[in-house]
């Protein structure tokens, strides 16, 4: 029983559930910063994003998820990480919307990948979502600079999860998080922009630190709970843009 309960537990910080970092990262004591996170509708292209708040098409859309508020969690943490929980189980109030229909990419310049053998039949769950998070990793082979320590106009690059829970089974959106896991290495990484004292940009796009593909993410999920391994359903068009101002 409690090798299997370590098992899981291994699986779930990897997977994205927990603020899971690469072994060997050297803790830090920065301070952390409380953040407010608006999911934007547009991205930096203009693109309608695929990732949006449960307000996207309200009369005052992208309304802002905020540290401490309605079980919001959003901060940059002491380790200079991003995490993001929108919703804690004591509150169901904060939904984020995923929208799985492109894809393959839907752009014929970037890579085609079928969802493979044994992958779940879609649709996938495209709607209104609990238990979403948001969190970044990085190895020591790629230079990282605590987000709250960016200078003001500087860009980096990190993996980034974007995960939800649904019907006991853990969701993630792999955008370059961890290279362990199936093709993540065709995915785009999540880029970091500081815009000024107060206020990042988080997104998928074109960079110099993200020459390959723009927008694409591999989704993957796995049983909380029981028996079962890691599914990968295939490579998605996600577009999607964070931005965090602090509180």
């Amino acid at each position: 029983m409690k090798r299997n309960f370590l098992l899981m537990l291994s699986l779930m910080l990897c997977f994205g559930f927990a603020a899971a970092r690469a072994s060997g990262q050297k803790p830090s004591s920065l301070p952390p910063v409380p953040l407010k996170v608006t999911i934007q509708n547009f991205d930096s292209t203009g693109t309608f994003c695929r990732i949006r708040s449960d307000c996207w098409n309200a009369p005052i859309p992208n309304c802002p998820y905020i540290d401490g508020v309605d079980g919001v969690s959003a901060s940059f943490d002491e380790s200079g990480n991003l995490n993001i929980s929108f919703q804690d189980k004591r509150h169901k109030t904060r939904l984020v919307y995923f929208d799985y229909g492109d894809p393959n990419t839907g752009d014929p310049s970037q890579v085609f990948m079928a969802p493979p053998p044994g992958a779940h039949v879609p649709p996938y769950p495209t709607g209104f979502q609990n238990e979403a998070n948001v969190i970044n990793h990085h190895t020591d082979t790629v230079p990282f600079t605590p987000l709250q320590n960016m200078s003001v106009g500087a860009v980096q690059c990190v993996g980034l999860a974007v995960t939800f829970q649904l019907n006991g089974r853990g969701w993630r959106n792999n955008f370059h998080y961890m290279q362990n896991f199936p093709n993540s290495s065709l995915t785009a990484y999540g880029v970091v922009t500081r815009l000024d004292a107060n206020t990042w940009e988080v997104e998928p796009k074109a960079s110099a630190c993200n020459p390959g593909v723009a927008t694409v993410a591999e989704l993957n999920d796995i049983p909380l709970s029981g028996p079962g391994g890691l599914t990968n359903n295939g490579m998605y068009y996600m577009p999607f843009k964070l931005t965090l101002v602090k509180r």
